[in-house]
């Protein structure tokens, strides 16, 4: 389908019938909207946007795409011979990404669940240097695969399904983990899926759980841009209490704009000692939390 399609705008391009090329900044939404038109045609990736932007004399495709599992996707890309030809290249990463990842994703999940694992473990499309996490809870962590790590996945897909699943198993064959998401942390690089895809986390445990994560100055940004559009939302966001130790606490906002009024709760009454990989029960720290997010000077401007 993408072969198909592509080839329909090469064509075009090569009559002059299109001009698909960049010649100066000034073709840039010409360029786009020809990009996006084929975007739209392409079944096998869900709502995928492309934009080109020319900076220090290169060329970058932007794009953003959802996933298999409906995740938002997005990054970018250097524009290595013709826009068409990156746009395709990228359309057939997307494609075969999503594939290793769906099988990958379903391979884990058994994994943890024929073990009786409570840490749900997955792994989603990036495009950046470094692997990280997109997001974690007290039951749950996503790992956002770096660029190279996505090239690991994408040179290693094959049109024969067996030999896909083959090498997701060999990935995957050491691969059971504590439900202690700090424990999981610290054990992760040494797992063969890390290993094998380049996809060692190199940051620190302080700072994975926070840089992907919403924090209160965050909410505060929230806040401002939505006052006025929305009536109420409900927001999670991490909060790290360097006190006594080292504490994270998820925070669940409940934003009321009409009433101007804003909760706040701490997931499951419980914080995440990072230091000893303990969950903790404290309404000391509770309370400790809280007076330091309400009596910030920024916490709350509707």
């Amino acid at each position: 389908m993408v072969g198909e399609i592509i080839d329909i705008y090469r064509s075009k391009a090569d009559s002059g019938e299109i001009d698909i090329n960049l010649h100066d900044k000034s073709d840039i939404t010409r360029v786009n909207d020809l990009i996006n038109r084929i975007g739209n045609q392409i079944d096998e990736v869900s709502n995928i946007r492309f934009s080109i932007i020319i900076n220090e004399e290169k060329s970058f495709l932007l794009y953003r795409f959802e996933d298999y599992d409906g995740n938002t996707c997005k990054g970018g890309r250097v524009v290595e011979g013709s826009i068409i030809d990156t746009v395709e290249k990228l359309l057939y990463d997307i494609i075969k990404c999503n594939y290793m990842l769906s099988k990958l994703n379903e391979i884990i999940e058994n994994i943890r669940t024929s073990n009786g694992i409570l840490l749900r473990v997955k792994f989603k499309w990036g495009s950046y240097k470094e692997t990280s996490v997109a997001y974690w809870d007290y039951t749950t962590v996503v790992i956002k695969l770096s660029d190279q790590s996505i090239d690991e996945l994408t040179s290693n897909y094959s049109d024969k399904e067996e030999e896909n699943l083959e090498f997701l198993s060999e990935l995957t064959k050491d691969f059971s983990w504590s439900s202690n998401i700090i424990d999981f942390l610290k054990e992760y690089n040494n797992y063969n899926i890390a290993i094998k895809l380049k996809s060692c986390i190199t940051a620190s445990i302080q700072k994975v759980l926070v840089e992907n994560m919403l924090t209160q100055s965050n909410i505060q940004e929230l806040i401002k841009k939505n006052s006025g559009k929305l009536t109420t939302q409900h927001i999670k966001s991490v909060f790290i209490l360097p006190e006594l130790g080292l504490f994270a606490a998820i925070l669940l906002w409940d934003i009321d704009y009409e009433n101007k009024r804003v909760s706040i709760e701490i997931l499951d009454d419980k914080v995440l000692d990072i230091e000893n990989g303990r969950f903790v029960s404290d309404y000391s720290l509770y309370s400790r939390i809280r007076q330091k997010i309400l009596s910030s000077s920024d916490c709350v401007s509707f």
